[in-house]
């Protein structure tokens, strides 16, 4: 049986802190299972304008990464407890401002990892300089 490992998010702006979350859940395991927030669940979290890439697109190019093995797309908290009881993943790798708060799914693994933060790399950081540049 394969040590799966779970990471989930929005994956908008694909930035080198994505790149380093995902190579960081590679390395704990034998298959990376990936899930991407919906359109419209990005939409009621980020605001209006967002996401910047629709989900097909994020979709398209987390599965490009070689280390990636599947990569699912989930709108409520239901859809992403459903996929993550279906992975019974081992590890789940979560970012660390996530830490003090209850984490979808957890029932489903065994470990849970926390990602620190790269604070020079974000999504919304992205947007802004990309909003103030026009």
């Amino acid at each position: 049986m394969n040590n799966i490992v779970w990471v989930n998010g929005c994956f908008d702006c694909i930035h080198l802190g994505h790149l380093e979350l995902l190579q960081f859940a590679h390395e704990r395991g034998d298959e990376l299972w990936v899930g991407i927030e919906s359109d419209e669940r990005v939409r009621e979290k980020k605001g209006v304008g967002r996401p910047i890439q629709d989900q097909e697109t994020r979709k398209t190019i987390v599965e490009s990464f070689w280390f990636v093995d599947r990569v699912s797309l989930y709108t409520t908290n239901e859809e992403l407890e459903m996929l993550i009881n279906e992975a019974r993943p081992n590890t789940m790798v979560i970012g660390d401002k996530y830490k003090n708060t209850p984490i979808i799914g957890s029932e489903f693994c065994d470990f849970i990892n926390f990602f620190p933060r790269l604070e020079q790399y974000s999504s919304n950081k992205i947007v802004e300089n990309l909003s103030s540049s026009l």
